[in-house]
């Protein structure tokens, strides 16, 4: 199902790969675990299509949830680098969305990843 997704993410059918995607990682989820590393490159794997989307802009509160997961997914591998980016990305979202100021992009400047 996985590379099927992905066939459809190259042929730019993004919402049936989104919706494999999502499949993929339910079932993934449920058999193997969330810390697995298939389930975790399931998680990787939607993320890309959320942010590729149509149907979800970048700000859709989805998209920001699914970052974070992989951010944090990512810092508890010690794939220290690639989650900062991706949650300096979250948190520039944040601000984009709510302002500096707001609860959510203070909560998200102090959360541990």
């Amino acid at each position: 199902m996985s590379n099927l997704a992905s066939i459809f993410h190259k042929l730019d059918r993004l919402e049936e790969a989104e919706k494999m995607k999502r499949e993929v990682l339910a079932l993934q989820l449920e058999i193997l675990g969330p810390r697995h590393p298939d389930t975790i490159l399931a998680m990787e794997n939607l993320t890309v299509s959320l942010q590729f989307s149509d149907t979800l802009e970048p700000r859709h509160p989805d998209t920001i949830l699914a970052m974070t997961n992989l951010a944090a997914t990512l810092h508890r591998r010690s794939q220290l680098a690639e989650a900062e980016k991706i949650q300096r990305d979250v948190l520039a979202l944040y601000f984009r969305v709510h302002g500096h100021h707001h609860q959510e992009s203070l909560n998200a400047s102090y959360r541990p990843p």
